[in-house]
């Protein structure tokens, strides 16, 4: 990533940077007797006043395996916000804002 360039302005940056700085990360997968990952919980918080810092940062975490070809959806609350298809074990990318409130990635087919 020694590559990467970020347009943007001078308060932009500086604010992203101390959100960044500041922010917690929980993920949690729940699991069946069987050992398989039916959903994510995932909460980030930065605890800085949203109404200045509400930039959302980006995640990469791995998937389970058992997700592979297969499709999620995000949920904030028990609104779907995005929906995703996994093609293959690269690392996922996942943008939300640390807002305290938890996201809960679902495989589709649980749903």
């Amino acid at each position: 990533m020694e590559y990467d360039f970020w347009v943007a302005s001078m308060n932009d940056v500086t604010l992203y940077t101390r959100e960044r700085n500041a922010a917690e990360l929980s993920i949690t997968a729940f699991e069946d007797t069987d050992g398989n990952t039916h959903y994510i919980e995932i909460l980030l918080l930065d605890r800085l006043p949203d109404t200045l810092y509400n930039h959302p940062l980006t995640l990469m975490f791995d998937l389970p395996l058992s997700w592979v070809a297969k499709s999620s959806s995000l949920y904030r609350g028990d609104t779907r916000i995005g929906q995703y298809y996994h093609e293959s074990l690269s690392s996922f990318h996942l943008s939300i804002p640390p807002d305290g409130i938890v996201y809960r990635l679902v495989l589709d087919e649980d749903m």
